[in-house]
């Protein structure tokens, strides 16, 4: 996948910086803007793969940003717009549906969390086509055809209790990369040998990264995500 290329709006130059400084070392492009108007002159002169916008902003603020992007865009792309707010979502959910606000999260916001809203944007979700990516059925089916399919089931109870207690290390410990690195040890044996092939691999990422370690961190907080959804899926397959 190409580089993508985020459009960071606030007027805070502190804030605007902290977030661009965060998201340039897990691989992304990062533009800057410090109000709606700026933010909508930008995405009108350039791409963008998606635009994170303060809501409580002077000239232009998020929501006007957000109608106004929405009205000028054409009807075969809609760009991601992710609102970063110390508001309550819950104060303005309906006002930043209607102006065509995708997604929300609140200051103050872990780097963590922001990188793995970011990665989930910008990176498809595995369809059916391709859930493949995920999770293997070959290996399961050739691992509970030597075990049995109780036996298989149990394991799967015990593994979904592990990716529990891996999701809620993660999810906590933002700056601990040694924590994080051990759940992706603990993680990364069970995950191949069950067949979560996603999972594994960004065990693995995690395990070996050197330098910036955040991005590796969000990759495998959404594989967990991922390996949980497909687990309650397919946990009584035969």
């Amino acid at each position: 996948m190409d580089t993508a290329r985020i459009l960071v709006v606030d007027n805070n130059d502190l804030a605007r910086n902290l977030t661009a400084a965060i998201l340039a070392p897990a691989g992304y492009e990062v533009g800057t803007a410090a109000n709606g108007a700026e933010a909508v002159e930008a995405v009108r002169r350039d791409r963008y793969d998606l635009v994170l916008l303060d809501l409580n902003m002077p000239v232009m603020d998020g929501l006007a940003a957000s109608r106004a992007i929405r009205a000028s865009e054409d009807e075969d792309r809609r760009l991601p717009l992710l609102a970063l707010s110390a508001r309550p979502e819950e104060d303005e959910g309906d006002a930043r549906r209607a102006a065509g606000i995708d997604a929300s999260l609140a200051k103050p916001f872990r780097a963590v969390d922001l990188l793995a809203l970011v990665h989930r944007w910008t990176r498809p979700e595995p369809s059916a086509e391709n859930e493949m990516r995920v999770w293997d059925e070959q290996v399961y089916q050739e691992l509970a055809g030597g075990i049995g399919a109780r036996a298989m089931n149990d394991l799967l109870l015990l593994f979904g209790q592990h990716l529990d207690r891996a999701l809620l290390v993660v999810e906590t410990s933002a700056h601990a990369r040694e924590a994080i690195t051990c759940e992706a040890h603990n993680l990364v044996s069970c995950a191949g040998m069950l067949g979560f092939e996603e999972l594994a691999r960004a065990s693995r990422a995690m395990m070996m990264g050197s330098g910036e370690w955040k991005g590796a961190a969000a990759d495998l907080r959404l594989a967990i995500g991922r390996a949980r959804d497909c687990l309650a899926r397919r946990r009584r397959l035969p």
